[in-house]
């Protein structure tokens, strides 16, 4: 049997559109779905002798997205009230996710709706429309985030009677290694992920470590019992906030000058620990991430 092609269309204005080509309200066109193509650009400086170029750098550009499909209804009165919903959802002012299947892609509506201004494909028992949009990130995401929890906690082996040799020094506690966890990202990217650390007791300077890449963020700052931490490192959207109670401060000032705000999830697994200075120290994590795509179909 075949398999009808269906999109969800969630707008920034809060109105909420299915489009699907076995639809009796918003009918997908057959040939109606078309979301671009991820297209790269290569930066190229010229060598001195002029023959050939050095390759630089690759930029992603930004992906056109375009949706054809029919109003359907039994009457002028129907068309005309489901006109007025994809009206309001449409508006170049306000982002659109278009879900489609697992994935879902962010966009704004070049312009507002289109309707057909032709009597046979725009009367009172259909409607021929288009979408037009821009999505400045070109690459899909899964539409619902990959979440993973773990508690730490440090464990002490301070014991008496208490000798420190004098060049070796003394181990006062360590991580079990469940406190390393392996991350896949199974997408086409480096992607970036949004930690979420809270504190069970006071954390002096607590740190994520990415092992897989090297990269770590860090914080020149001690949490007290209950304070909670958000790192989000995606692409354009980075940034670090501090919860205390109903109190939510900007937390980018208490980063070290060598942390990685742009950490990302490399390809395949991550292994990804979470330590701090002090002693017994405990605290909850969750990283919340999506993998990102360039296309979709036929996954």
């Amino acid at each position: 049997m075949e398999e009808y092609r269906r999109i969800k269309l969630i707008s920034g204005t809060g109105q909420t559109v299915e489009i699907a080509e076995d639809a009796d309200d918003y009918c997908l066109d057959q040939d109606g779905l078309d979301l671009g193509e991820a297209a790269g650009t290569h930066n190229m400086t010229q060598f001195i002798d002029l023959i050939g170029k050095h390759w630089d750098s690759t930029v992603l550009n930004p992906r056109d997205v375009s949706i054809i499909g029919w109003i359907i209804g039994p009457d002028l009165a129907t068309i005309r009230k489901r006109k007025v919903v994809l009206d309001k959802a449409i508006n170049p002012m306000y982002d659109v996710k278009l879900e489609y299947g697992d994935y879902a892609l962010d966009f704004r509506p070049d312009s507002s709706v289109q309707f057909s201004p032709n009597w046979e494909e725009n009367n009172g028992y259909m409607a021929k429309f288009q979408i037009q949009g821009t999505a400045p990130m070109p690459l899909f995401r899964l539409k619902d985030y990959n979440t993973f929890r773990q508690n730490v906690e440090k464990t002490s082996i301070f014991h008496f009677p208490l000798v420190i040799p004098k060049d070796t020094g003394v181990k006062f506690g360590y991580y079990p290694l469940e406190s390393i966890r392996n991350m896949p990202n199974e997408g086409d990217v480096a992607s970036g992920l949004e930690f979420t650390i809270k504190a069970n007791v006071d954390t002096p300077n607590p740190t994520i470590v990415n092992e897989t890449t090297g990269a770590s963020i860090a914080f020149d700052y001690t949490l007290e019992a209950g304070d909670t931490l958000i790192i989000n490192t995606e692409l354009g959207n980075q940034y670090v906030t501090l919860l205390q109670g109903s109190q939510k401060t900007n937390a980018m000032k208490y980063l070290t000058l060598e942390s990685d705000i742009d950490m990302t999830l490399a390809l395949g697994f991550n292994k990804i620990i979470v330590y701090s200075d002090g002693h017994e120290a405990n605290v909850d994590i969750q990283a919340k991430f999506s993998p990102r795509f360039l296309e979709v179909d036929g996954r």
